[in-house]
């Protein structure tokens, strides 16, 4: 089968990856679709900390990561290209693992894969994190679009956590309100599933 170029992906793909190694320990990556070549892009002032998370900011390219900060804190910035290597600006800090982040509207939402966990939101700019919903265990999110706050929402059920069993559901953060869901299946024999 030959596709043809209006098929073809154009632009690469940008993936945040550990390197096992300590310096750097973030790294991020470009994947051309069609052909697979890796090329390692520039560095960023926190690339020494684990990865966990990485979104594009659609309206202006920018690159939104998340970061172990270490003592139970995600650091996440804002990464700008600049000549062969980042300029990193602050965006927040959120307690616990950032498991996924999004970029809707003008705010930054993140996932947060604890005990005490949820959706935080904060400005795309940077500012104070809110809690926008709190639902422990979160372990993916996806949002439609650049202006739809409805997303959807799935987390895992952790035996002795207030959340033992896993679920689905989207939520609208403008409303406040589940639009689907949420909709939760048992665990079986009380395992994370």
């Amino acid at each position: 089968m030959i596709a043809s170029p209006a098929q073809a992906p154009t632009f690469p793909h940008v993936v945040l990856v550990e390197l096992p190694t300590l310096a750097p320990r973030a790294r991020l990556v470009a994947v051309d679709p069609t052909t697979g070549a890796v090329t390692a892009l520039g560095g960023f002032a926190s690339d020494g900390l684990a990865p966990l998370a990485l979104a594009v900011d659609p309206y202006d390219g920018d690159l939104v990561v998340a970061l172990d900060a270490g003592a139970n804190q995600s650091a996440i910035v804002r990464l700008r290209m600049s000549a062969a290597s980042f300029v990193e600006l602050p965006v927040a800090t959120v307690p616990g693992p950032v498991a996924a982040l999004a970029v809707v509207a003008n705010d930054v939402f993140a996932a947060v894969d604890a005990p005490n966990g949820g959706v935080y939101r904060v400005s795309r700019r940077g500012g104070a994190p809110a809690l926008a919903l709190a639902l422990p265990n979160l372990t993916a999110m996806h949002a439609w679009g650049p202006w739809a706050p409805q997303i959807v929402l799935a987390w895992t059920g952790r035996p002795g956590t207030a959340q033992p069993d896993s679920g689905t559901g989207v939520y609208d953060f403008d409303a406040g309100t589940w639009l689907f869901g949420p909709d939760g299946f048992a665990n079986p024999s009380g395992r994370e599933t």
